[in-house]
């Protein structure tokens, strides 16, 4: 279970850096 929680939370920081840069442009 904590894996999969440390995975969503990376998963999510990672789109959420993606989303922002592609916004950006």
């Amino acid at each position: 279970a904590p894996s999969h929680t440390q995975l969503s939370s990376s998963v999510l920081r990672v789109l959420s850096c993606g989303y922002e840069w592609g916004g950006a442009e």
